[in-house]
């Protein structure tokens, strides 16, 4: 059961969009990170190398997503203040 449940959440990520996807599975990522290895299936310990470098690459996306976000708010505000002048 936990093969398929990572091997869909990677096959899916591409598909996000918006913020609070990512900010979900960063956290549910960093909670398993965070669990006592001793406590996790063996294969889930095995690949928690792996675990760590999809954390980061989300947090990445993540973080162009937020610029993304930024830019087109200033350019519409700019926009406004134009239409406003």
């Amino acid at each position: 059961m936990t093969v398929p449940f990572f091997s869909t959440l990677v096959q899916y990520m591409p598909n996000f969009k918006y913020d609070f996807e990512f900010r979900r599975v960063i956290f549910g990522l960093s909670s398993v990170v965070n669990t006592p290895p001793q406590n996790l299936p063996s294969i889930v310990a095995e690949r928690l190398p792996d675990l760590v470098k999809s954390l980061a690459m989300i947090s990445l996306k993540m973080r162009e997503k937020r610029l993304e976000i930024l830019k087109d708010n200033e350019d519409y505000v700019k926009e406004e203040l134009k239409k406003q002048a």
